[in-house]
């Protein structure tokens, strides 16, 4: 009974966040997943600027209650998309991200010999700049810092910093040429 009583709890207080943000021009799709295992819950680490929208079945995942995710104003986050945050994630203005991207800022620590779940992970935060546009189905890792402008083609897996201007495409992502 009394973790039915929690359970309702959380849920109007993420409906109360959601009508929050949705009063700051802030758009969720209905099947937006944000919290862990399923719940709906906004927790107090992420942050959405005025005029976002996030489609469907877009999964933010903050590992801990240190982790923070921030989304600048207008972008917009394609459906399907997912964010593994142990640290942190900031997502600049006007920015594009495609449907099916994954990013995360963490990583285990791959040393022959020993099992990965004995390693821990090491976390590094990761920024996108402005007007910055990421296609379908990219990976962005941790400690990735990609530049006001840049573009990553659909299905890149990016490991490096990606200087402002520029176009990176590949697994791994490379530079294609200037914008």
């Amino acid at each position: 009974m009394l973790e039915r009583m929690i359970d309702l709890h959380r849920l109007v207080q993420a409906r109360l966040r959601a009508r929050w943000w949705a009063v700051r021009g802030a758009s969720l799709g209905p099947k937006v997943s944000i919290g862990s295992r399923g719940r709906v819950d906004y927790p107090r680490g992420i942050s959405i600027a005025i005029r976002v929208t996030v489609e469907q079945d877009v999964w933010f995942k903050l590992v801990d209650e240190s982790a923070r995710l921030s989304i600048g104003e207008y972008s917009f986050i394609g459906r399907g998309s997912e964010f593994d945050v142990v640290d942190h994630v900031s997502i600049g203005a006007n920015t594009l991200i495609a449907p099916g991207t994954f990013i995360t800022d963490h990583s285990h620590n791959c040393e022959s010999g020993r099992l990965i779940r004995e390693q821990g992970c090491s976390k590094r935060p990761v920024r996108v700049g402005d007007d910055v546009w990421i296609g379908a189905r990219a990976t962005i890792l941790s400690g990735v810092t990609v530049g006001n402008g840049a573009v990553i083609g659909a299905g890149a897996v990016v490991r490096a910093d990606v200087p402002s201007g520029e176009i990176w495409a590949g697994v791994p992502a490379q530079k294609i040429r200037e914008r």
